[in-house]
């Protein structure tokens, strides 16, 4: 059975990571990631992609994609650093630690989508500072 699972991400070296890592490594189970940038704003000419600094933009982003028929699952990739102060329960995050605080949001955009296809995921640390972390991440996401 051929699952396909959407990642909703901030931008472009999100989009890499999924595209170069996950997908390749997932694909021999017959998983399938595919990564999309937020849409950020439509011209009548030009999307324009890139950033967590609206809410409603990954909403309109995930609800679409959950429409899609070949879709399994819908998840995120996006840092915690600057949610958007619209974001779902952002307005009484709870005081405590960071893990706290991200389980609080994820179960409150869990309820705003509300669909069982929908697992939010809130990256703790910028997703950037991982692959310094280790230098073979950062080439191997950079060097293509």
């Amino acid at each position: 059975m051929c699952r396909i699972i959407y990642v909703i991400v901030e931008g472009q070296t999100e989009e890499q990571f999924i595209k170069r890592i996950l997908s390749i490594y997932f694909s021999k189970f017959q998983i399938y990631f595919k990564p999309i940038i937020i849409e950020t704003s439509r011209t009548p000419h030009q999307k324009h992609k890139g950033g967590f600094v609206n809410y409603n933009h990954i909403k309109r982003d995930i609800q679409k994609v959950i429409k899609n028929g070949d879709c399994y699952k819908v998840t995120t990739l996006v840092d915690f650093y600057k949610i958007p102060s619209n974001f779902p329960g952002k307005e009484n995050i709870p005081s405590g630690d960071i893990y706290e605080k991200v389980h609080y949001l994820e179960d409150c955009w869990s309820n705003d989508i509300n669909d069982s296809k929908f697992i939010p995921y809130i990256q703790i640390h910028e997703f950037e500072a991982l692959l310094f972390s280790d230098i073979i991440g950062f080439e191997e996401v950079f060097s293509r």
